[in-house]
């Protein structure tokens, strides 16, 4: 076969485009609040001994969690990095819980290290576990974020840099059952991404940070 031919159908190979099933298992992204703002004039939401934040979604796609993405930056300089950690609840409109009472978390990440210093956001990667936790539709959904880091030394959620309001809610002091709606107000950076696929082809570290270019 002449190589004109064969690099033709090299081409062709490369660019055939995938298939609906294929495109039916692609990861989905779900929730998308936006990124902080890439040159200064970012703010946040303290995370602290003091105060639990916890940041609602609505789910309509049926399939399973796939990942979620964070905003983070901190109150600290580099010689102080504190950790989060993070966990997914089914909730209603207004707050966290169903019927005044926390769920059992769907999906939960430990002491997760804000690899920053100071008010830099930076990316925080968190893959869900496997078996993936299916996501039921049409339901509320909330990511719950809490440090053991005290007051002004504390992580930081950052807000988003779009017009994309979200509902927050905090705790503050100890007990779930103090949880206070915080309104609709410019939301924290949050992206959750959902896989029709239990396995996603995609797959990246646990957790990673990545400042804002």
């Amino acid at each position: 076969m002449p190589l004109s031919v064969l690099l033709v159908a090299a081409v062709w190979l490369l660019s055939v485009p995938p298939s609906s099933a294929q495109m039916k298992n692609m990861p989905q992204v779900v929730f998308d609040s936006g990124t902080p703002p890439a040159q200064g004039g970012t703010n946040g939401y303290s995370v602290n001994s003091e105060q639990k934040l916890a940041f609602r979604f609505f789910n309509n796609i049926v399939g399973a969690l796939d990942h979620l993405e964070l905003w983070f930056m901190t109150n600290t300089g580099e010689d102080q990095q504190p950790t989060i950690s993070v966990r997914l609840h089914e909730g209603s409109e207004t707050l966290p819980t169903v019927n005044g009472t926390l769920q059992p978390a769907m999906e939960s990440w430990s002491d997760v290290t804000v690899e920053t210093a100071g008010w830099a956001p930076v990316l925080i990667w968190l893959n869900s576990s496997e078996p993936h936790p299916n996501l039921d539709h049409s339901k509320f959904y909330w990511v719950v974020a809490t440090s053991e880091a005290p007051a002004r030394a504390d992580p930081v959620w950052a807000q988003s840099n779009t017009r994309a309001f979200g509902c927050l809610a905090n705790d503050i002091g100890s007990g779930d059952m103090k949880w206070q709606p915080g309104g609709f107000i410019q939301g924290a950076a949050c992206k959750v991404v959902v896989a029709n696929n239990p396995t996603p082809v995609l797959r990246h570290p646990v957790s990673t940070s990545r400042a804002v270019p």
